[in-house]
């Protein structure tokens, strides 16, 4: 609960300490007193947006501030404890204030003296505050915002399966992931294999074999290219080595003549027999080689057209070189990696398998969302229930309302659409809530919502601001009960011009505004006495003096609850 809230340079409440009490308590006061500030105070203390215009603060000052002391909740001691911040007593002190400079309002907000930001300050808000306003509704603008309120009615009988919804989510999306990624991944090696196979296609054609080919071919296109040189002196030197002329008698014959003569001196002396077996080697060797110049010489008279063979399969070896920018040693180490690589790649095998969790995981995500699905439901139909009987009894005799709940994409919340589809009269076509209701009937719609999930809501405060405008008689009545009934969960707060509302609380307090030197200030007054809040009754009843005393004694004899 609220405990107090010290306001400082506020508006028309300029500077004052407000107590506060459990349970229900009603705010009166005449239009422009300063009952709205009051309220407006503790929305900027947690967090609230100041809107364009808004004239809050009292003019001429440097600094104001709002501080408020509230009771600790278990929610809330939970939420402090991830702040890190310490706290005594079970209370716990917010303030925010605000210093100008130039026209220009900055503030800065602490928690038991600790500086917290705009988005902690609003998730402490959450813990403690639920406000509603006259014409408020954004709270119900969408099908998710329906989806928390059936899901809240049901929070006991759904909890389990909310949590097993969330998880089966998580763990299909993190599947869905991996397997998008492993897709990835496999359309990259598959257009990495198709490179790999068209490279392999291109080097097996090329019959690589040998790493000094291009060396080879070379050398025989150079011979080729030269033949008819090569040719003519071959012939010149066989010429030499056997034929020789009248005048310059041939090698061979020349040699032969020498080993006859070393053999004709072996009669004088043997010892030359050594110098006739070299002469005779000579002559061995001088056949072989002879031999072998004429093998090489009838190579010379090969085909034609291997010359232009040898200088095509150059080119195209040159042009893998370039191609590749590799060698051709590198070029048939190339192939042959290609192919351990291809044949070593199993990634096929790894989509499938991510594939297969993929589905398992998405049919165990569809199961559970069935089955929350068919829980909520059943849930629906009890809370239409419940929601009607709080309706009809505040002026919205012909209401009805249903929830629809449609199949929606799946998401961490399950793959229900849920919405409130809403008529307040006869023959009036039902559709959403936010299309169709008034904002009187939005205001007493989420007042029934409120009280219909009450117990979801222990411990919070509730701030109502004029929820009962242009409504009287028997509505204020259910108005002022359901306010009661809600205090019983949390502490309430509301702002009224309804003695009937007024008259059901547990405690009043009055904004009055006196004018003073020509400045206007406003004072909350604790009635904590039957006649100071007999006479405020009688004061917003109206009428003649005698019988409106006469009507706000009777209500507050009655204790309308």
């Amino acid at each position: 609960m609220l405990r107090s809230l010290r306001i400082k340079n506020i508006a028309l409440l300029k500077s004052q300490d407000i107590l506060f009490k459990k349970g229900f308590t009603v705010i009166t006061g005449e239009t422009g007193s300063g009952k709205s500030i009051l309220l407006d105070s503790i929305d900027l203390l947690l967090g609230g947006q100041l809107t364009a215009g808004t004239r809050l603060f009292v003019p001429n000052k440097e600094m104001c501030s709002i501080e408020a002391i509230f009771s600790l909740t278990e929610p809330l001691k939970k939420l402090l404890k991830n702040l890190s911040i310490d706290y005594e007593n079970n209370e716990v002190l917010i303030t925010r204030e605000w210093r100008f400079n130039e026209g220009r309002a900055t503030s800065r907000s602490r928690i038991n003296g600790i500086f917290i930001n705009k988005n902690q300050s609003l998730q402490i808000r959450n813990s403690l505050i639920d406000f509603t306003f006259q014409g408020y509704s954004y709270k119900l603008n969408s099908p998710s915002q329906q989806l928390d309120c059936l899901d809240a009615a049901g929070h006991t009988l759904l909890g389990k399966v909310k949590s097993q919804v969330s998880l089966s989510w998580n763990n299909w999306v993190r599947l869905r992931d991996e397997l998008k990624i492993i897709n990835n991944k496999f359309d990259l090696i598959k257009i990495k294999h198709q490179e790999m196979e068209e490279c392999l296609d291109e080097l097996n054609k090329a019959d690589l074999t040998e790493d000094n080919e291009i060396t080879k071919l070379k050398i025989e296109q150079d011979r080729l290219v030269n033949s008819v040189t090569l040719k003519s002196s071959i012939e010149k030197i066989l010429f030499i080595l056997k034929e020789g002329t009248d005048q310059i008698p041939s090698l061979y014959d020349q040699l032969s003549l020498c080993s006859h003569d070393l053999k004709n001196l072996l009669q004088y002396d043997n010892t030359v027999e050594t110098h006739n077996e070299e002469c005779l080697n000579l002559l061995d060797n001088f056949n072989r080689f002879t031999v072998s110049l004429e093998s090489y010489y009838s190579t010379l008279d090969a085909d034609p057209g291997r010359l232009e063979e040898v200088q095509i399969r150059l080119n195209f070896l040159r042009s893998l070189e370039k191609k590749y920018n590799m060698d051709l040693s590198q070029l048939i180490h190339k192939r042959d990696q290609i192919l351990e690589e291809l044949y070593n790649i199993d990634i096929k095998n790894t989509v499938d398998q991510c594939s297969k969790k993929e589905e398992l995981a998405r049919l165990e995500r569809d199961k559970n969302n069935s089955l929350l699905s068919d829980l909520r439901k059943k849930i629906a139909q009890e809370f239409e229930t419940n929601l009607m009987k709080a309706l009809r009894p505040l002026g919205l005799l012909n209401v009805r309302f249903k929830i629809q709940i449609d199949a929606n994409e799946p998401n961490q919340s399950g793959s229900d659409s849920v919405r409130f589809l809403f008529s307040a009269n006869p023959g009036e076509k039902m559709l959403p809530i936010e299309q169709i209701a008034s904002g009187g009937e939005m205001s007493r719609f989420i007042l029934a919502l409120k009280a219909t999930l009450a117990y979801r809501e222990t411990s919070k405060i509730f701030i109502f601001d004029e929820i009962d405008s242009g409504v009287s008689g028997k509505v204020c009545e259910a108005i002022g009960k359901l306010l009661k009934d809600l205090s019983k969960n949390g502490q309430v707060l509301c702002v009224t011009h309804q003695p009937i509302v007024a008259a059901a609380a547990d405690h009043h307090l009055c904004v009055t505004k006196s004018v003073n030197g020509g400045i206007t200030s406003s004072n909350v007054k604790d009635l904590n006495n039957l006649s100071d809040r007999q006479k405020e009754l009688a004061e917003l009843a109206g009428g003649e003096i005698h019988d409106a005393s006469l009507y706000a004694a009777s209500l507050l004899e009655q204790q309308v609850a």
